[in-house]
């Protein structure tokens, strides 16, 4: 799959920047619920990540078209998800932006096989700068842990309470 980065946003100050380094970040992690990240990179202006393509859907979109996810599947797609936020979380990764779009589903002999994706937004969790402006957050209103909105130190934790808001949700 091929992901094309908005002009508007690669033309932000800093995007180059954070686009480049994130995407190694992303392509460093080695484990099956990740998205593998092939490539990133540039070509004539436009920024691109070319990944693994996922014949499925995701976590949005699934629950949109079947309504209630019963607590057994629920749970199975969670602990994937957690999984693979662990993989990240041990190389000193924070997602910064888990939520149902970011979690695509592929059947699978009989199952359900879960991947993260869009790495876009993480950053090292010792990283004691950011690229974003002062006063400035990044995620999704709807799963951002309370820390992250005011603007205060994020870590593993802001994760996993974004994934709870998945699970509720």
């Amino acid at each position: 799959a091929l992901k094309v980065i908005a002009s508007g946003l690669a033309d932000q100050e800093g995007f180059r920047e954070r686009f480049v380094r994130e995407s190694r970040l992303a392509a460093s992690l080695d484990h099956p619920n990740v998205i593998p990240v092939y490539a990133a990179g540039e070509h004539d202006g436009v920024l691109y990540i070319a990944m693994r393509y996922v014949e499925g859907t995701d976590l949005r979109n699934l629950i949109r078209a079947e309504g209630r996810i019963y607590p057994l599947r629920a749970a199975g797609v969670t602990a994937q998800v957690a999984s693979a936020l662990d993989a990240a979380h041990e190389r000193g990764l924070v997602h910064r932006d888990v939520k149902p779009a970011n979690v695509l589903v592929a059947a699978r002999g009989g199952g359900e096989h879960v991947y993260l994706t869009d790495f876009g937004l993480t950053k090292r969790s010792a990283s004691e700068t950011s690229l974003t402006g002062a006063g400035e957050w990044v995620g999704t209103l709807d799963y951002v842990a309370p820390e992250q909105v005011r603007g205060d130190a994020v870590d593993a934790r802001a994760d996993i309470y974004a994934l709870g808001c998945v699970l509720y949700e």
